[in-house]
């Protein structure tokens, strides 16, 4: 669906909203994975075509099939003669919400960014009833219809819940899900867009490899609720002291009026080192149940 941009010069930049409607059937509803992303869509489009104040950029609204299937809908997408995708200066893509992130983060939304949008976070920080998490768009590498524009160097927001328990599981339904989160994330997601379609320029700038002071906020809040749950990660001893150094270091630094970028980047490789072992653990374990369950 195609909401015209009502600025005649603005108009032919395009934010496209998208989320995939495809999962794998066989008993598993994906209720989460990605109904509650389609209903995010539905839902947007038509709280933006009911506004009082038409968007000055044009909004595309999509839902892609095969998602499951390496992404192929979105290639598709891409690929059609009636679409140039050097007129999309924005993917909002939706993809799973409404769950606890990783089963422990309450109230909790992750935002994945490819570039800094300064209009967005100053609008997200106006969120309530939920903590929105900016991370990079690295973190969620290859997972997800935004990759495919990504690659096209179009900035990406994604916005998710994280990984759950149920992922790819028959018992990813509808009583799983967190109605109040999905209509907060709903409305962060609301917010983003609303920000960006009005703005005279969007100002997108690439976030730096090592992310931002709120990325790196954001890996610490991770790192809080591993520390507060780990049976739930299986976290060792010598684990949770290194996780705890690293949590206290983090939280001391962003303490401070001006962060240092040296200490920056430094704190942000010891978090790459430190998550990047647990969440592979805690993503197998996911994985291995979904293959014992489809055999």
């Amino acid at each position: 669906a195609v909401l015209p941009g009502s600025d005649p010069v603005l108009k032919d930049e395009i934010v496209l909203i998208s989320a995939h409607y495809d999962h794998f059937g066989e008993g598993r509803m994906g209720a989460a994975d990605n109904a509650s992303g389609v209903a995010a869509v539905l839902e947007l489009a038509t709280r933006f075509s009911t506004a009082q104040q038409a968007p000055k950029r044009t909004l595309v609204f999509v839902a892609f099939d095969c998602e499951e299937r390496d992404l192929w809908g979105a290639v598709a997408f891409v690929m059609r003669k009636d679409v140039d995708p050097r007129a999309i200066v924005l993917n909002v893509n939706i993809d799973m919400l409404g769950r606890k992130g990783f089963d422990v983060m309450e109230n909790t939304l992750f935002m994945a960014e490819s570039h800094v949008l300064p209009s967005v976070h100053d609008d997200l920080a106006q969120v309530v009833n939920t903590t929105v998490l900016p991370i990079p768009s690295l973190a969620v590498s290859g997972r997800g219809d935004h990759a495919i524009f990504e690659k096209l160097n179009i900035p990406i927001l994604m916005f998710t819940c994280g990984l759950y328990g149920d992922y790819h599981r028959k018992e990813d339904t509808l009583e799983k899900l967190d109605l109040e989160l999905l209509s907060a994330s709903v409305n962060a997601s609301e917010k983003s867009i609303a920000s960006t379609v009005q703005v005279s320029s969007l100002e997108a700038s690439p976030l730096p490899l090592t992310g931002s002071d709120a990325t790196l906020a954001s890996g610490n809040a991770m790192l809080s609720a591993m520390l507060d749950h780990p049976e739930n990660f299986n976290l060792t001893p010598n684990t949770i002291k290194i996780c705890r150094k690293l949590h206290a270091d983090t939280h001391a630094h962003l303490q401070k009026a001006k962060c240092n970028q040296a200490t920056h980047n430094m704190l942000t490789m010891r978090g790459v080192f430190a998550l990047t072992p647990i969440m592979e653990s805690y993503e197998q374990s996911i994985f291995e149940d979904d293959r014992e369950e489809s055999n």
